[in-house]
């Protein structure tokens, strides 16, 4: 029930802003939104008949995609001519045009002089994407690897189906996938590399390839470089697979950071990722700062003192791993603004992009896909971390 209540809370205060911005009386509307969330996912969880065979079918998350790549197609044109449109996608498209040039990408201006966020491992992965012009489909092109990697745990579309409904019940990831937004990109990004790494512990060829390309994702955000550290984590009761997977993806990562702030140092540009840590002390101050990352490392040892075996924990594991610092830097933003504008808040974002995580451990748990332990066998005899469900 832990997952349950926690999913609900967090789709309820993504989607609050949308009801404060859009709706006359936005306390009812969102009274209503949470009325018929709990009743949506009550009914998803014990789906049968009709809906259960429904979920079951493969067809219903390819279909699912397609529907999410076709509305982004037709939406993201009339975001784009908004007054104020959002400029994620700029930074992804502004960077990218500059390296096709050959020029450095973080000495692009944005509108607004905002920073760009991506780093450039991040940027090369969709590179062919965003020179296409197609960032519209950034987000379905991950949301159906997650759902694919969902499938193949035990070759059940029920797992698949019900993550993307869970995904679709909040209406910030629905925002962000039309805007072209690439915060929900990166967390399904995560997801997929993690289903894939719990599935493959016993090869080394395949950990030394998805921890190559999990430094490549972690450079989405700087501070993300948490993924895979909290992978490797996770496989320690295993030391050999703990290091084939753990030092390409850190390597990589770094590798990459380090490399394009030499590139800028050489123009005598700012590396733009950086800025990230600069909005965290802005939000939290510098004592702020300190006791949030210390609630943030006893939350994490009061809840993984024992390695999980399950895929749903380890999934559930990531999720308040990136969630905790993310939300806490988030929320900080709002009560600190003068006034405070729950309409205009940005920090949202930060509260409800991990939700891909935390939905698909719900969504293995709900389709009863999950079996005894890590493929392979037990590790080390730890006991499966409890996250309800």
């Amino acid at each position: 029930m832990a997952s349950w209540f926690l999913l609900l809370g967090v789709s309820l205060v993504g989607s609050a802003p949308f009801f404060f911005k859009h709706t006359r009386w936005p306390l009812l509307a969102l009274a209503v939104y949470a009325g018929l969330l709990v009743f949506g996912t009550s009914c998803l969880r014990r789906a049968g008949g009709p809906i259960g065979r429904a979920l079951e079918s493969g067809w219903f998350p390819i279909l699912g995609v397609v529907a999410v790549g076709a509305l982004n197609l037709v939406v993201y044109p009339a975001m784009r001519e908004v007054a104020s449109p959002s400029t994620a996608p700029d930074a992804l498209i502004e960077p990218a045009r500059l390296l096709l040039l050959g020029a450095y990408p973080y000495a692009a201006e944005l509108p607004g002089r905002v920073p760009v966020s991506p780093g450039p491992g991040w940027l090369l992965l969709n590179l062919p994407l965003v020179a296409w012009g197609l960032v519209p489909l950034l987000m379905p092109l991950y949301l159906g690897a997650c759902g694919w990697a969902l499938w193949s745990v035990r070759r059940q579309a029920r797992s698949a189906s019900v993550f993307l409904c869970l995904l679709l019940t909040c209406l910030n990831f629905l925002q962000k996938s039309v805007e072209g937004h690439d915060l929900f990109a990166v967390t399904c990004a995560m997801t997929t590399v993690t289903i894939a790494v719990w599935s493959s512990q016993s090869s080394p060829r395949r950990l030394l390839i998805l921890g190559a390309l999990a430094g490549v994702i972690a450079t989405a955000r700087v501070p993300f470089l948490l993924h895979p550290l909290g992978v490797a984590a996770l496989l320690l009761s295993d030391r050999r697979a703990c290091f084939t997977f753990g030092v390409p993806a850190f390597v990589v990562a770094i590798g990459l950071h380090v490399g394009f702030w030499l590139w800028g140092e050489s123009v005598h540009a700012a590396y733009q990722p950086m800025h990230v840590f600069g909005r965290a002390q802005a939000a939290l101050g510098g004592a702020g700062l300190v006791a949030a990352a210390m609630l943030w490392g006893a939350v994490e040892w009061g809840l993984g003192r024992r390695v999980p075996r399950h895929l749903a924990d380890w999934l559930f594991h990531h999720w308040h791993l990136l969630f905790v610092p993310f939300a806490l830097v988030g929320v900080a933003e709002l009560l600190r603004a003068d006034p405070i504008d729950l309409a205009h808040w940005e920090g949202k974002n930060y509260v409800t992009f991990t939700l891909p995580l935390l939905a698909a451990s719900l969504a293995l748990r709900w389709a009863g896909t999950e079996d005894g332990g890590a493929p392979g066998g037990e590790q080390g005899g730890a006991a499966p971390l409890s996250s309800g469900g």
